[in-house]
C-alpha cells in the first residue's frame, strides 16, 4: 500500500507540472523532485554561511573555499533589520554572484524571525515577506531563478506558535506569487525548525497546494530531536510517501549539548536522494563551537568539518554539480579579488581553486608575481617594489586558464599617503544607489600604542548610517552619528592597548541609499596616533 500510494502521488505532482498554467522556469520541483532549469535532478550538498553576521569576513575568499570541498549549495544568512541590520540588495547580489562564481546554488534566508514569537526580540514571517518584496531585494533575485532558492524565513515558529505555522506560511507562500517572485520557495519546519511536533509534515500537501507554482521545497532542520535512528527515518519516510520533496537544511553533531545522530541523516539522505546543509562553516559561539567546520574562518577543519566533508556519503563523495553553471567542466576561482599595499615594498598571497592548469600575468614594471603559472589548486604571491612618488599607482593582474580570465586589481599608495611607519589607503569597495562600502586600509611597521580614525560622509541624497566594522577586534571602539549634512564614523584603540606591525587592516563604514548613487569623492578621513613612540596624522579622501 505505501509504495502504491507514493506512486500515485507522484504521477499526481507530474500531471501538475505539466499543467500549462504553472510555468517552470529557473528550478522546478518535478515527480516530488527538485530539478535545475536543464530538467535535471539537484540534490543539495551544502554549507551553511553566516554572512550578516560576519560581512568584515573575507566572504569571497570563504565561498571559494566552501566550493573547493565539492559543496554544490550554500545557504547565505541575511538579515530584514528586524533583528540584525538590514542587507541590502546590493549586497544581496554580490553574494549571489560570488556564489555563482564558484559553481554553487545559492539558498537565501533571513533569520530575523527565528523562533517567533517564542524568542522575544523576533519578528513574524511577513517581515521576511516584505524583504523578499521590496524594490532593492526584488532587484537582485529577478532573473536569478536559475541560480537562487528563496528560503523564506529561518525557524520562523517557535515552540508556542504551532497553531500559528499553517495559515501564517501559507499566506507568506501566496505573498510571494502574488508579488511576482517565481522562484522555488524553501520552507522550513515549525518548532525552531525541528517540527517535533510534525505541524510541517501533517500539512505538506495543504501547503504544497497552496503554492500556484506547485515549486516548493520543505526543510527541516534535524538537531536533539534526531538522536537515534528511528525519528530520522519516519520524517524522512514521511516525505516520500507524500511524494514531495524535503532537504535537511540545517544539521550538525550536537545541539544544546545533545547529540544528533548524524551518519543515519549522511545515510539516509543519500539513499532517498535528499539533500542536506550542514550547519555551519564558522562563526558558532562558544557554546556552538563543535558545529563549525572549520577553524576560525580559516581552511583548517574541524571534526565535524572534516566528517560532512570527507566522511562516509559526505559533501566530496556525493556532490555534483547544477548543470545551469556555464564552462561547467573547468572552474577557475581566484581570491582576494583585489590587493591594497602601502607605499613600502610589499607582497600578498592570492588563492586559486582551480580544476585546469592557470598562468598569472602583471601590467606594470613595479608588479611581479610569483608562481606564474599552477595546476589545479594553488596560490601565488602578488609583490609590488616601494612606491617613492607621491601619487597613489594601481595596476592589474590577471589569471587565465581553462578558457576563463580572472583580474584582480591592485592599489598602492605613494609617499603623500605615509607618515613614518604608518601608511593609510581610503578605497570604495561597494557603490550602487542602495549601498556603499568605504574603507580605510591602515598597514603600520612600528608599534601603535594610540590611535583615533574618522571618516567624514556627506549627506548627499538619500544617504543614511548603514553600519561599520573593523579587522582588529574587540581592541577597538567604534561609534557612529549624523547631522543634517554629514555622518562621522570614528575608531579608536582601547587605552593600553598596542597595535602591532601588520599590513592592510580594515576599517570600514557602510550606508544605505534610496537608488541615487552616492559621491564618494566628498568622503574624507583623517588618522592620528603614535607608532613607535612618535606622533602621525594622515589625512585623505575616498
Amino acid at each position: 500500500m505505501k509504495i502504491a500510494f507514493q506512486s500515485f502521488a507522484r504521477l499526481l505532482l507530474l500531471a501538475l507540472a505539466l499543467t500549462p498554467a504553472v510555468s517552470m522556469a529557473g528550478f522546478s520541483i518535478q515527480n516530488g523532485q527538485l530539478v535545475d532549469n536543464n530538467g535535471v535532478p539537484f540534490v543539495m550538498r551544502g554549507i551553511n554561511y553566516p554572512y550578516t553576521w560576519f560581512q568584515h569576513q573575507a566572504t569571497q575568499q570563504d565561498f571559494a573555499a566552501m566550493s573547493a570541498t565539492g559543496a554544490n549549495t550554500v545557504r547565505i544568512v541575511l538579515s530584514t533589520g528586524g533583528q540584525w541590520a538590514r542587507v541590502p540588495g546590493a549586497q544581496v547580489s554580490q553574494v549571489i554572484q560570488w556564489a555563482k562564481d564558484n559553481r554553487m546554488i545559492a539558498v537565501l534566508e533571513v533569520h530575523d524571525s527565528t523562533g517567533w514569537s517564542e524568542q522575544a526580540s523576533a519578528v513574524p514571517i511577513s517581515n521576511a515577506v516584505a524583504y523578499w518584496t521590496s524594490a532593492d531585494i526584488r532587484a537582485a533575485i529577478n532573473g536569478q531563478e536559475n541560480f537562487v532558492i528563496i528560503n523564506i524565513a529561518n525557524e520562523p515558529f517557535g515552540n508556542n506558535t504551532s497553531a500559528n505555522y499553517v495559515p501564517d506560511t501559507t499566506a507568506a507562500i501566496q505573498a510571494l506569487r502574488t508579488a511576482g517572485l517565481t522562484h522555488t520557495i524553501m520552507i522550513d519546519a515549525a518548532n525552531w525548525g525541528q517540527d517535533w511536533s510534525n505541524t510541517m509534515r501533517d500539512n505538506a500537501m495543504p501547503l504544497w497546494n497552496a503554492d500556484s507554482r506547485r515549486n516548493l521545497l520543505f526543510s527541516v532542520h534535524m538537531y536533539e530531536v534526531y538522536q537515534t535512528p528511528a525519528p530520522i527515518i519516519a520524517y524522512m519516510q514521511a516525505f516520500d510517501d507524500l511524494g514531495l520533496p524535503l532537504v535537511i537544511g540545517e544539521f550538525g553533531p550536537q545541539n544544546n549539548g545533545q547529540p544528533v545522530d548524524v551518519e543515519t541523516v549522511f545515510a539516509q539522505a543519500q539513499q532517498r536522494g535528499n539533500g542536506y546543509i550542514g550547519w555551519s562553516w564558522s562563526g558558532n559561539s562558544s557554546g556552538g563551537v563543535a558545529l563549525d567546520m572549520v577553524e576560525n574562518f580559516s581552511t583548517t577543519f574541524t571534526a565535524w568539518g572534516n566528517r560532512i566533508v570527507n566522511g562516509t556519503n559526505g559533501i566530496r563523495a556525493t556532490s555534483v554539480r547544477a548543470t545551469v553553471f556555464p564552462d561547467v567542466g573547468d572552474s577557475l576561482v581566484v581570491s582576494p579579488a583585489s590587493l591594497s599595499f602601502g607605499s613600502g615594498a610589499s607582497s600578498s598571497p592570492v588563492t586559486v581553486t582551480a580544476n585546469v592548469g592557470w598562468t598569472v600575468t602583471d601590467d606594470q614594471t613595479w608588479l611581479s608575481v610569483a608562481p606564474a603559472s599552477g595546476t589545479s589548486n594553488g596560490s601565488f604571491n602578488v609583490s609590488a617594489t616601494a612606491n617613492t612618488g607621491t601619487m597613489n599607482r594601481s595596476g592589474t593582474v590577471t589569471v587565465t586558464g581553462g578558457g576563463i580570465t580572472r583580474q584582480i586589481a591592485v592599489t598602492q599608495a605613494g609617499q603623500g599617503g605615509s607618515t613614518g611607519s604608518v601608511t593609510a589607503t581610503g578605497m570604495v569597495t561597494s557603490s550602487s544607489g542602495w549601498f556603499t562600502e568605504e574603507q580605510l586600509r591602515l598597514s603600520n611597521t612600528a608599534n601603535i600604542t594610540a590611535l583615533s580614525i574618522t571618516i567624514t560622509v556627506q549627506r548627499t541624497t538619500g544617504v543614511s548610517a548603514a553600519g561599520q566594522y573593523n579587522t582588529v577586534g574587540g581592541t577597538i571602539l567604534q561609534s557612529n552619528s549624523s547631522t543634517a549634512t554629514a555622518i562621522t564614523y570614528v575608531f579608536s584603540l582601547n587605552s593600553g592597548q598596542t597595535l602591532t606591525p601588520a599590513n592592510n587592516r580594515t576599517f570600514a563604514v557602510q550606508m544605505g541609499g534610496n537608488g541615487t548613487v552616492h559621491p564618494t569623492a566628498g568622503d574624507t578621513y583623517s588618522v592620528t596616533g603614535t607608532a613607535g613612540g612618535q606622533p602621525f596624522t594622515l589625512n585623505g579622501t575616498f
